[in-house]
């Protein structure tokens, strides 16, 4: 794993506004096992809800990288990039090792969005019992608007969180059963 260290390989452009993505964990999970169709699927919801909130002028995107929702949402925000050179990718690593358990072709692909990506910024370099919600604090903390998805009911806390700092939000119905399948292959860069 490589020591994640504060980078800024472009700037970001003022006045843009910022969003990051959240999902809580179970949701996730959920997502890293479905089948390829549904997980295209999901994935052009996700594309689509990424170009209509750069083209109202949300610009910046925050996210760690975490397979499922957060590298989808990741994913297309390069693919949009090359669209909209003012579209910026910020990468959020809570400790140096996030990941050492995940899949090989999980850690390549996350590897890849933080070469890509415009803004890195690490949290810590060493695992604690609270990296995780330092993660998502500082998340919801530098957005303007907050991208969810999954569960109604486990997004609650993040929605009224949300709600109590005057952060708007919006969500991404997840639609699809959880049978488990092989990974889909098809990302590009």
């Amino acid at each position: 794993m490589f020591v994640r260290e504060n980078l800024v390989r472009r700037e970001v452009i003022p006045g843009n506004f910022r969003v990051a993505f959240l999902c809580c964990y179970p949701d996730a999970a959920m997502i890293r096992k479905t089948g390829s169709q549904d997980s295209a699927d999901y994935r052009r919801r996700i594309m689509n809800t990424v170009r209509e909130l750069a083209e109202q002028g949300y610009r910046h995107f925050i996210t760690s990288g975490v397979p499922g929702f957060h590298m989808m949402a990741a994913e297309s925000v390069v693919c949009l990039r090359e669209e909209d050179d003012r579209i910026r990718l910020e990468m959020v690593s809570a400790w140096d090792s996030q990941g050492k358990t995940w899949s090989r072709w999980e850690q390549e692909r996350r590897e890849v969005l933080f070469r890509e990506a415009d803004m890195v910024t690490a949290l810590g370099h060493a695992w604690n019992h609270r990296s995780s919600m330092l993660e998502y604090q500082y998340m919801k903390d530098n957005a303007d608007l907050l991208v969810t998805t999954g569960d109604k009911e486990r997004a609650a806390r993040i929605w009224t969180e949300a709600r109590q700092q005057g952060i708007m939000m919006i969500r991404i119905p997840m639609r699809f059963p959880v049978p488990p399948f092989p990974e889909p292959r098809d990302f590009r860069f």
